[in-house]
Formats: structure tokens, C-alpha cells, sequence
């Protein structure tokens, strides 16, 4: 079996990206938008990377000595291998290397596995958004992490 190898997002893996985004997410993010965020320099945007292929992303953003965990998502193919837990753990690395005081994210209030594990890692729900998501329309968590 291949490792998983985490690196920075580049611009000729948007595609992939992007097809990720789409089985993941029902609001996906535009190509335009991927490309938006890989451009941004206070967006950290890592990509875990198998056999040659795009597995899954994340994208943190982070001003001033707050992140926020912008989206978070494996392909169909490669969940349950430790994959998005891997992803998190960098993001929250970067963020103490960054000295971020606390890292947010918001989550579906049905995605029980997402915020599993999130509180494994040291997330704590803070509130709820209600009626964030739209399709279908859902409470978002918002969930703190202090590292």
C-alpha cells in the first residue's frame, strides 16, 4: 500500500479538487473559487495526495491570531483510511507554528463522523448556527478549537 502525502494545493490539481468538492459537498465550490483560495496568501490550502492522485484538501484561512477551517473533504474512494484526520492535524500544526489563539469551523449538525472527530482532535461545540446550510437546510455546529 502507497502512502498518503500531504503537500500544498497547486494550481494543476484543481481539477481533482474541484471533483472532490462535488461528491462532498451539495454547495460545492466553483473551479473560480478553488482558484481564488490557492491564490490567497492567508489561506493555507494542503492536499493529501496517493498513488499520483488528489485524495483530499483543506483549506484553512487565518487572520490576525484566528483560523478558520473553510472546508475539509476525502474522495469516496479513499474515506476511512485516516485521511481527513491527517489533513486536520496539519491544519492544526500550521496553526500553532502560526500562534493562532483558536481555530474555528462550522459542520453540519447531521455529520456525526465529521464531528467525532473534530472533538477527538480537540474541538469543542461553542453553538449552533440555525438554518446555515441550505440543501438541504440543516444547523450548522460551530465547533472551537484551542490549541
Amino acid at each position: 500500500m502507497s502512502a498518503v502525502i500531504l503537500q500544498p494545493a497547486a494550481a494543476q490539481q484543481l481539477v481533482e479538487i474541484a471533483e472532490i468538492e462535488r461528491s462532498a459537498f451539495p454547495d460545492p465550490w466553483s473551479r473560480e473559487f478553488l482558484t481564488r483560495v490557492l491564490c490567497n496568501e492567508d489561506i493555507v490550502f494542503e492536499t493529501a495526495v496517493l498513488d499520483g492522485k488528489t485524495v483530499g484538501y483543506c483549506a484553512m484561512r487565518h487572520v490576525l491570531d484566528e483560523g478558520e477551517i473553510f472546508n475539509i473533504a476525502v474522495s469516496n474512494g479513499a474515506r476511512g483510511q485516516g485521511i481527513g484526520r491527517r489533513l486536520l492535524q496539519s491544519a492544526l500544526d500550521c496553526g500553532r507554528t502560526l500562534k493562532l489563539a483558536r481555530i474555528h469551523l462550522e459542520v453540519r449538525a447531521g455529520n456525526t463522523g465529521a464531528i467525532s472527530l473534530y472533538k477527538k482532535l480537540g474541538f469543542q461545540p461553542v453553538a449552533i448556527n440555525r438554518g446555515y446550510y441550505q440543501h438541504p437546510r440543516e444547523d450548522a455546529v460551530i465547533m472551537t478549537y484551542t490549541p
